[in-house]
């Protein structure tokens, strides 16, 4: 048997090896937390090394069958047809009552270009996503209320940590519908006077200091991603991000779901503005913000934040977390 050190080792490539095979073989199915997940669980085990590469094994089968069975709904016709009604139908009503309060938005996501070029998806959506003013949270919450949607706004209770320098886990800021799988997820953004955005990620140190990963967007990156393109839907104007920069982010992961998205769009979108996009991107710099306090009024709605600008040595956006 071999010596624990050893031993470890032996854990650890064997789950990097078989994590590296299915990876290839299942599109991206184990992504780095699975692989550390793995790794905590199985490295000090006391049992032989033999017995431990057997529960191994039982454990990539089962996630393989997982991951089987979650593609077969996402590309079930009856699945994909259910889950189109639901997800048009939220967003005709969402996007109703967004315009009408003047909420700055914009759909995010390959729902931006489905839309815009007149073809629904042969995949299931797992939700709306939308890039939200911060100024106008308040009057997003009215709006889920009025659709029946439970609003959880969890920005300075954020569960979120730092994975490679981007914020890893769910929205900060979400809705949801009992007894459904459906809710809205919210990406936070800050529109500054000088035409910069500021998409803003909240997450917790160590020590369960609440901070923002503050992605600075030049005015002319905004004015190609944030410049508030609309398209009809349903008869109302519908503001989406533009299909090349989803394009772009979409380019970073290998899920089933994005390279059919991306097949989907790269003979369709402006190329010319894709290349802009690259380029613009390289002058965006990423801040952080320590959140120090905040302040509620004692109108239910409303919620003032202290900020403490505190910028750290900037780290360079890597490619989104599986």
């Amino acid at each position: 048997m071999p010596e624990q050190s050893s031993k470890q080792q032996l854990i650890i490539d064997y789950i990097r090896n078989i994590t590296e095979r299915l990876n290839q073989r299942y599109s991206g199915i184990i992504n780095s937390d699975g692989y550390n997940r793995a790794v905590e669980m199985f490295r000090n085990s006391e049992l032989p090394y033999e017995e431990v590469v057997n529960q191994i094994n039982e454990l990539a089968k089962q996630t393989v069958q997982n991951y089987k069975n979650e593609r077969e709904k996402r590309f079930n016709p009856k699945f994909v047809k259910q889950n189109h009604e639901e997800i048009y139908t939220m967003l005709e009503i969402l996007v109703k009552k967004l315009n009408e309060r003047g909420i700055d938005y914009q759909l995010a996501g390959a729902l931006c270009a489905y839309i815009k070029y007149g073809v629904e998806s042969n995949r299931t959506h797992d939700d709306i996503d939308i890039n939200l003013n911060e100024a106008d949270i308040n009057k997003f919450k009215e709006i889920c209320e009025e659709m029946g949607l439970q609003f959880h706004d969890n920005r300075l209770t954020t569960s979120r940590v730092l994975k490679n320098g981007i914020p890893v886990g769910t929205h900060e800021v979400l809705a949801t519908l009992d007894g459904s799988d459906f809710h809205i997820g919210v990406f936070c953004f800050e529109r500054k006077n000088d035409g910069t955005i500021v998409n803003k990620g909240y997450y917790h140190d160590e020590n369960g200091q609440v901070y923002t990963r503050d992605d600075i967007i030049s005015f002319a990156l905004a004015n190609e991603i944030f410049g508030r393109e609309q398209v009809d839907f349903r008869g109302q104007k519908l503001t989406i991000t533009p299909p090349e920069y989803v394009y772009k982010l979409k380019s970073y992961t290998k899920k089933d779901k994005d390279l059919v998205d991306i097949e989907f769009m790269k003979s369709k979108i402006d190329k010319d503005k894709l290349e802009r996009i690259d380029k613009l991107s390289k002058f965006s710099r990423i801040e952080h913000t320590k959140v120090k306090g905040l302040e509620q009024n004692f109108n239910y709605h409303t919620h003032t934040y202290r900020l403490d600008h505190s910028e750290y040595a900037s780290d360079e956006e890597v490619k989104k977390m599986l």
